[in-house]
């Protein structure tokens, strides 16, 4: 049953996405969500408040997902220490799996895993890669569906970083 929901949600989010590139001003509370990495540490969205973080959904069968790995890797050593967090959340596949992608590309910035796509589910993602852009209020203040290019995130964080505090 679990192999049947799993390619039933590949099958909807190949359908529904991986490559075209839409970008949303959404201005909404992030929803809260623990994961963890494939060392188990747990990652709550609420400890980066603070922080802007781009939280970006993923699975290894999509290219434009693999091909922004290494992109995101470079953004984040440049940004990490102005604040910048990656939060990249795998949807449906196995930690195993998962631990592989990580180590293939050399990531440092957590990698999460979502085996059932729950999270996913919670963010209405239509289609892969998604990422959300969430600002130290958490609050999302773009949502960017298709592959992203390193200037197109640098350019959000440097938008949401000049930003005015909202209170």
């Amino acid at each position: 049953m679990t192999i049947i929901r799993i390619l039933l949600l590949a099958s909807w989010i190949v359908i529904s996405g991986c490559a075209g590139e839409e970008v949303k001003n959404e201005t909404k509370p992030a929803i809260p969500f623990t994961l963890s990495t494939t060392d188990s540490v747990q990652h709550k969205l609420q400890d980066y408040h603070g922080k802007i973080v781009m939280l970006n959904f993923w699975a290894d069968w999509c290219p434009s997902c693999r091909k922004e790995f290494p992109k995101m890797q470079q953004v984040y050593e440049k940004l990490k220490m102005q604040g910048f967090v990656i939060l990249a959340v795998n949807s449906g596949q196995s930690w195993e799996h998962v631990s592989q992608i990580k180590e293939e590309f050399g990531l440092t910035f957590p990698v999460l895993v979502d085996e059932q796509a729950g999270v996913a589910k919670l963010y209405n993602v239509k289609g892969l890669p998604a990422s959300y852009f969430i600002d130290e209020n958490s609050m999302i203040q773009e949502v960017y569906i298709g592959w992203i290019k390193e200037e197109k995130i640098i350019e959000i964080f440097n938008q949401i970083k000049s930003r005015p505090e909202k209170t």
